[in-house]
């Protein structure tokens, strides 16, 4: 009986079923942890990388010779990232594949409630994420975050946070992410040009995440101003603490090297708990 010849490695074309499950899977996001950069601009133009966890071709990253072709096009061996984090995971050392499709998994498992509620058509973004709102806030007091005798202020300011960034989609609390985390400490504020140029969006869709952000009182754009001295502020939700509970959050994560990004965008407050 004649040996089955053994198939060369070439890369094949990903089919159009994997593609979109890929897309919808993504929540038009880079999965590299944390990255906010899209995978397709508003215009239609597709803006990221097809990653390969275990390479297409032969002297790529993490490459398997015992794949066939068809499983190294599959949906299971492939991701959406931007073109920094795609040249950063060919770095096997760092990113072997069983770190790979931990990425994969995490990223793909916020938003694959979308997938399966296709069938309503509509499907509200917002609710992609399950607030875990925090115990107490004991860390924030023993760690001289806050002071104690504006604790019970401060569990309001983070209930009131919360229910507000639960209205709004992951994409605008990913902008309000962003601005808080560049914001100076001492006032909480950031000139809109310095905005514009950190975005990966275009204006347009900035300005209405920005609206959306104002309307719910989560940061004030002093519109009055003309736009090179045009200011956003990040606000508390409740007007007897002075110092706003994202900014306090921030250094928080900063302090204790946990995720603000978890928070703001994820709403989960687990880290604050003993």
């Amino acid at each position: 009986m004649a040996q089955k010849k053994k198939e060369k490695a070439k890369r094949l074309t990903p089919k159009q079923e994997v593609l979109r499950e890929l897309y919808l899977k993504s929540g038009n996001i880079c999965a590299f942890p944390d990255c906010d950069h899209p995978v397709m601009t508003t215009s239609g133009v597709y803006v990221a990388n097809l990653c390969h966890i275990e390479a297409a071709e032969e002297g790529g990253p993490r490459f398997n010779k015992k794949q066939s072709n068809e499983d190294r096009r599959a949906y299971e061996n492939l991701l959406l990232l931007c073109h920094r984090h795609h040249k950063e995971t060919d770095n096997e050392d760092l990113y072997p594949v069983a770190r790979m499709r931990e990425l994969k998994c995490k990223h793909e498992k916020k938003f694959e409630r979308v997938l399966d509620s296709m069938a309503n058509e509509i499907y509200d973004l917002s609710k992609v994420h399950e607030p875990i709102p925090p115990t107490s806030l004991s860390l924030l007091v023993s760690g001289g975050f806050i002071d104690k005798k504006y604790q019970q202020e401060y569990e309001e300011d983070i209930k009131a946070l919360i229910e507000k960034l639960e209205q709004i989609s992951p994409a605008t609390r990913r902008v309000y992410l962003l601005i808080v985390s560049r914001v100076g400490l001492d006032f909480g504020k950031m000139h809109l040009a310095e905005f514009r140029h950190l975005i990966s969006i275009e204006d347009k869709d900035a300005v209405e995440h920005l609206g959306i952000l104002d309307r719910l009182g989560i940061i004030t754009d002093d519109e009055d101003q003309n736009f090179n001295e045009r200011m956003l502020m990040v606000l508390g939700c409740i007007p007897t603490v002075d110092w706003s509970i994202s900014l306090i959050l921030r250094e928080y994560c900063e302090n204790k090297n946990h995720s603000l990004s978890d928070m703001l965008v994820e709403l989960n407050f687990s880290s604050l708990n003993d």
